[in-house]
């Protein structure tokens, strides 16, 4: 079997311009490819030339670079970016788009519905918005490591499931950091490329403006997604509140007791809880309440080393978030 297949559906900008929509499919148990899979790579045979193509879909930046070049023949080629709710013009040879123009395309939730109901999972197709998962809590807790963990474990149940993990913060670490076996160069680069806004006097001024940019981020994922996991950071701040406000649900975790209900108020009367997750260092995993919402004492939460999260916490995320896959 492939380790990459595509989905090329004939499609209208909301202006009317005529394109094909190819959405990748990363076909593997874990959701990651290697660079030799890129070998023997051909674009579907239904290919339009003369028209533009949309790329969309969970990829690293060279596959998207490859799909770039193999796509060089078309109209033009933009890649879709669902924190922006459009696809963004990379290269053109049409005058009816021009580079660096946001095409507004509103497919990307219908294109993984299509690929969703291929692998009989079904989706919530009635609903205006998807749900946002607020990850928060002190510093040091493990909220990064247990996103992506979710991130994982919502990938091994439900392959086609149209969700992402939105990073609202300044740590630096993406999921690069998690998929790299070498965890001293992860280290290395997360320290060197951190950038603390909030103790740099030059850009403290721009955090209310960083906030904004993904408050908007997350309105988008959410018309497009059916659900979003947002990493905010581990600082409670009045700048956070409108994005605060654009999520719908909340899961705490924290390795200090004393910070957990600061952070309950941070959250209500806005976000609906999941769970509260009392963070320790030893492997454990004990259940305190599954009701109103689920509270746990579990770890550890380590880089490299937690992969997935307990199915407890998985089936919490989907008895609040997405019913319809109970």
């Amino acid at each position: 079997m492939p380790s990459i297949k595509f989905q090329h559906i004939p499609c209208h900008t909301e202006s009317g311009l005529a394109y094909q929509h190819l959405h990748i499919q990363i076909a593997t148990s874990n959701g990651l490819i290697e660079p030799h899979d890129l070998k023997g790579l051909k674009l579907p045979k239904e290919m339009i030339w003369n028209q533009g193509v949309v790329l969309e879909g969970k990829a690293p930046i060279w596959l998207y670079s490859y799909l770039t070049h193999l796509c060089h023949p078309t109209a033009w080629v933009a890649c879709f970016d669902p924190r922006m709710g459009g696809a963004v013009v990379t290269s053109t040879h049409s005058d009816a788009v021009e580079v660096g123009q946001v095409l507004k395309v509103k497919l990307s939730r219908l294109v993984n519905q299509q690929s969703a109901i291929e692998h009989n999972i079904p989706t919530q197709c009635d609903r205006d918005s998807g749900s946002a998962i607020l990850v928060c809590g002190p510093p040091g807790s493990g909220k990064s490591v247990l996103s992506y963990a979710l991130r994982a474990s919502l990938i091994l149940r439900f392959p086609e499931l149209p969700f992402l993990l939105h990073r609202a913060n300044w740590d630096g670490e993406g999921n690069w950091s998690y998929e790299t076996p070498d965890s001293k160069l992860v280290e290395q680069l997360v320290q060197e490329h951190e950038r603390r806004m909030h103790i740099n006097p030059e850009t403290v001024m721009e955090i209310p403006f960083f906030f904004d940019r993904h408050t908007n981020a997350t309105v988008s994922l959410r018309e497009v997604l059916d659900l979003s996991i947002v990493d905010l950071g581990g600082r409670i701040q009045p700048e956070k509140y409108p994005l605060v406000e654009r999520c719908t649900h909340s899961i705490i975790i924290s390795s200090d007791p004393d910070k957990i209900p600061e952070w309950q108020q941070f959250c209500e009367p806005t976000l609906k809880p999941i769970a509260i997750i009392h963070s320790v260092l030893e492997n454990r995993l004990e259940i305190l309440r599954t009701e109103p919402y689920l509270e746990i004492i579990a770890g550890p939460w380590e880089r490299g080393k937690t992969l997935t999260v307990p199915d407890i916490l998985l089936d919490a995320v989907i008895k609040h978030c997405l019913p319809w896959l109970q």
